[in-house]
């Protein structure tokens, strides 16, 4: 039986201010294998949203089949 991912807590999974910041679990450490954590972000005035990576490292994988990180939109 192949398993995904496990969903943990991930902290805060909703954000709707203006400026806020969104970590991994346990940064600056390393975290665990399967993990999965997603997050949402309300723009409820439809505002230009921009998002800045101060800090970004995955392991390297040709296919991102271990770490990757999607950005999307929902209407």
């Amino acid at each position: 039986m192949y398993v995904c991912c496990m969903f943990i807590d991930c902290g805060k999974r909703s954000f709707s201010e203006v400026t806020f910041e969104i970590t991994s679990p346990d940064y600056p450490d390393y975290y665990g294998i399967f993990t999965h954590c997603l997050y949402y972000i309300h723009n409820p005035f439809n505002n230009i949203l921009s998002l800045a990576f101060q800090t970004f490292a995955v392991e390297y994988e040709s296919d991102c089949n271990y770490d990757n990180l999607t950005v999307g939109i929902s209407l």
